[in-house]
């Protein structure tokens, strides 16, 4: 760079000269900033390049690995007690108090094993894991549907295995196991089904949920 020279006589004032490198230097400085700007691009491009081939992980759901799951851990159940535990999975609570009110707590673990996240809100025993959200409104539903929106509300028709069912009059919840658009079979806790049919059930008392294809 340049530099600077100051120059003063009796009763004037200071005056300072900038005086300027000779070309032979302003053009090796003009090479060394060239070649920094070009490894800042460069290790930018770099970043760049490595962000899209290794992209941030995303929420993908597997609806026949909870499918496979929820059919796993229940049974058919045709006792006036309800449920069967020794078919539950014991990694988990067990609600059977109350004459038994498993059907969230299973619900949510199948969509869990089906690849959606837990969190701060939606965890084992949380609220929102364990209630189905009839009632209240920070359940199941409102986590999965309202707050997420992994799921949403559709049609009978609209479902597949992998989404789920809730009742529109009373507190309950059951996983769609099968749906070939005639014959739709769900599993559930509380009481327990395995691949039982809906066809003795009337539409219009529930509700059908289905996962966002953004997440299949």
């Amino acid at each position: 760079m340049g530099v600077y020279s100051m120059d003063q006589t009796e009763g004037e004032l200071l005056l300072i000269y900038f005086i300027p490198e000779s070309e032979t230097a302003i053009a090796k400085n003009a090479e060394a900033d060239l070649a920094n700007d070009i490894t800042v691009n460069r290790n930018y491009a770099v970043k760049q390049e490595a962000s899209a081939i290794h992209p941030l992980a995303t929420v993908k759901y597997d609806r026949l690995a909870a499918r496979d799951y929820a059919n796993k851990y229940t049974s058919e159940v045709t006792s006036s007690l309800g449920y069967d535990t020794s078919k539950w999975n014991p990694n988990y609570a067990w609600h059977t108090e109350s004459g038994g009110v498993d059907c969230a707590n299973y619900v949510s673990q199948a969509i869990y094993a089906g690849g959606i996240p837990k969190d701060s809100t939606w965890k084992p025993e949380s609220t929102a894991w364990v209630n189905t959200g009839r009632n209240i409104s920070n359940g199941l539903k409102q986590y999965m549907v309202d707050t997420k929106g992994y799921f949403y509300k559709t049609t009978k028709g609209g479902t597949s295995a992998g989404g789920f069912i809730s009742a529109v009059n009373y507190s309950h919840v059951m996983f769609i196991v099968a749906n070939d658009g005639v014959t739709m079979l769900f599993s559930a806790h509380t009481n327990d089904r395995l691949k039982a049919s809906f066809a003795n059930f009337s539409s219009s008392s529930y509700e059908f949920y289905y996962v966002n294809s953004s997440y299949l």
